[in-house]
């Protein structure tokens, strides 16, 4: 694949255990990712890691090992987010049936979708706000390690990818749950 001109792979490792693993039905194991970033890592090819929080039966714990298992792979970037239950899922469906989810939210929507349509979050073991925190922490506590801060600039290769870096760092370093409440996650490029 590098010698094909592949220079990233971007892995959707979604937890940081491998109970959590279980419960989304991943089918892999911590052992077989950490495997997998260090051939990628090994080839020359940048990672980028995907993460989600707000799973079922997700505890504090949990969210926990996803920060030490994101800083554990050392990826290129880490994209981090609130899981979403979308209709016709296993997941939506046990939602409905248990409470969870209070309503047919999406079927609601499909009917009359008005603007600020807000997605579904799994509250189950969190809020919606909590979720927010842990979301911002986990990009904080990710991006503005000294360790990943100091291996960025070392790879700089010009003064506009500096200027990007340094407005993407200042982006994290004063993100507030306000902001991310904001965000539509249906549209990632905004996370970027």
């Amino acid at each position: 694949m590098k010698r094909a001109g592949c220079d990233r792979i971007h892995y959707g490792v979604e937890s940081g255990n491998n109970r959590m693993l279980k419960v989304i039905r991943k089918n892999t194991t911590v052992n077989r990712i950490k495997e997998a970033f260090a051939d990628t890592r090994q080839a020359g090819i940048d990672a980028l890691a995907y993460f989600m929080i707000g799973l079922p039966e997700e505890k504090e714990s949990d969210i926990q090992d996803i920060l030490d298992l994101s800083i554990a792979l050392r990826p290129e970037y880490c994209h981090f987010t609130i899981f979403c239950p979308y209709p016709n899922t296993a997941f939506y469906e046990r939602g409905l049936s248990s409470g969870i989810i209070p309503r047919d939210i999406w079927r609601d929507f499909a009917r009359d979708p008005q603007p600020g349509f807000t997605l579904p979050v799994w509250e189950e073991n969190f809020t919606r706000e909590e979720l927010q925190q842990h979301l911002v922490n986990l990009y904080k506590k990710f991006y503005l390690r000294p360790q990943y801060i100091l291996k960025r600039v070392s790879r700089l290769k010009s003064f506009s990818e500096l200027k990007r870096k340094a407005k993407a760092g200042l982006s994290v370093l004063q993100m507030k749950t306000s902001q991310v409440a904001k965000i539509d996650f249906t549209k990632t490029e905004k996370m970027k």
